[in-house]
């Protein structure tokens, strides 16, 4: 499961955390917003690479996207 964030000044931009992950220090200031959280990201992209999601997690502990 992920929590998903979304920048309010461009909602296309997105930042998915695994539940329970700490957030990174950007998340926290007023430019993002708490969106809700999602069992997949595969649905929030129209080109999904899983691959690449695990291993930009498993780095960096958080995921940004855009939704198109």
């Amino acid at each position: 499961m992920f929590n998903l964030f979304r920048q309010k000044h461009d909602p296309t931009i997105v930042c998915a955390l695994l539940d329970g992950a700490k957030p990174p220090s950007f998340l926290t200031t007023v430019a993002w917003e708490y969106e809700g959280k999602a069992d997949e990201i595969r649905s929030e992209q129209l080109e999904f690479d899983k691959p690449s999601l695990d291993a930009v997690l498993r780095q960096n502990g958080f995921y940004l996207f855009t939704r198109h």
